[in-house]
């Protein structure tokens, strides 16, 4: 926050009560932007219960400032470590860097970390990536994919262009494709495909498949007459 004002703090509350919701409670110490009209206002207009802490008595909020002061401590450790390692860097990157790891850690009271029992879910990190044994995420992939590798599809590459022909390389994702065109390969989307129409003698329907459509009745040239009858229409004669 560029500034410890009331509006930019309420700006801040309001975008992440936008994804966390409203508290029942808000404790904050007696500083000039809790200490508003619009700050009074903000709560009792949103059913928040606005909780002060004694002047001059840090110890009565302290889950706040122990949590000010982790922030502090790991963001001296980093800023150390970068300065050793001579890497550029900003505060938003190593403040986003630490609050990624602080929120995955597991902790003592819960056993859980803070992102997983807000998000319901145990996020991915780079340590992840180290522990084969963790259940994935479930996926979001199709049970079944509709175009196979080495399938003949049509595709669309633009709205108004024409429909050309190319074969499946690769399945990328559940609605991705890169699909070999003219001995080029372009990466489309699953509503830019589409199967070619099978023919009646085409090699690629099965006789089994054949077998099962209907024959197609011929009609006759002759058109059919409606066989409603026709009532006179009654007339005023003058």
């Amino acid at each position: 926050m560029s500034s410890c004002t009331t509006g930019p703090v309420l700006d801040t509350l309001r975008s992440f009560f936008a994804s966390a919701g409203f508290p029942a409670q808000l404790c904050s110490d007696n500083g000039p932007p809790f200490d508003s009209h619009e700050y009074s206002f903000f709560c009792s207009a949103n059913n928040i219960r606005a909780l002060f802490s004694p002047p001059r008595h840090p110890a009565s909020n302290g889950l706040g400032e122990i949590c000010v002061g982790t922030c502090k401590k790991g963001l001296r450790k980093l800023i150390i470590q970068k300065r050793q390692l001579k890497d550029k860097f900003t505060l938003p990157q190593l403040l986003s860097s630490f609050l990624l790891h602080y929120r995955n850690t597991p902790s003592t009271a819960t056993g859980q970390s803070p992102a997983s029992l807000w998000l319901a879910f145990t996020p991915r990190t780079q340590l992840s990536f180290l522990n084969p044994n963790l259940p994935e995420p479930k996926s979001t992939k199709l049970s079944s994919v509709p175009f196979r590798e080495g399938e003949k599809v049509h595709v669309r590459l633009s709205a108004k262009g024409p429909v050309v022909t190319g074969i499946v390389a690769r399945h990328l994702s559940c609605t991705r494709y890169l699909v070999t065109i003219g001995g080029m390969q372009k990466e489309v989307s699953l509503n830019q495909l589409s199967l070619p129409p099978l023919r009646p003698n085409s090699p690629s329907s099965s006789p089994e498949e054949s077998a099962v459509l209907p024959p197609v009745e011929s009609e006759s040239d002759t058109p059919r007459r409606s066989v409603r009858l026709r009532r006179p229409v009654p007339r005023l004669d003058l």
